[in-house]
């Protein structure tokens, strides 16, 4: 995964340097292994995929619910249910449940829905981290 919320601090970055550059945090979990081998797995599956949860390790509401509202934007011919839990909040997870519609062309599996939703997160978080940086450093000058 390539969002995480977590303080800078616990990622061994000081606040002003996750301002500067929010990635810094980011990497920094990655390289000390907070993330585990498996970020995502799958918890429940039809035979078919249509119909997946999938746990997200060592994340929370905050990328729950990114992911549950940029797959609810897709057309309802695509998709017939999206929702996330968190299972216990001791418990640094999410499940994450895409249920494919049956109007879906066959080839649509809930795995392809997330790894295109990720994609599109991706590519937002891009935007805003570009549009941030630009004011912070209008607001350095």
């Amino acid at each position: 995964m390539e969002f995480s919320i977590s303080s800078p601090a616990a990622a061994g970055v000081s606040s002003a340097q996750a301002c500067v550059d929010p990635d810094r945090m980011i990497v920094k979990q990655f390289e000390s292994g907070q993330f585990g081998d498996q970020p995502i797995t799958v918890v429940t599956s039809d035979p078919l995929g249509r119909c997946v949860t999938f746990a997200l390790h060592h994340q929370d509401h905050t990328l729950g619910n990114a992911l549950r509202w940029q797959i609810s934007t897709y057309p309802e011919q695509e998709i017939a249910f999206v929702g996330y839990t968190v299972p216990h909040p001791s418990e640094a997870k999410i499940h994450l449940r895409i249920q494919v519609s049956d109007d879906a062309p066959a080839d649509l599996t809930a795995v392809t829905v997330l790894r295109r939703a990720l994609v599109e997160l991706k590519g937002l978080y891009g935007v805003i981290r570009e549009r941030f940086g630009a004011e912070c450093a209008r607001i350095e000058k």
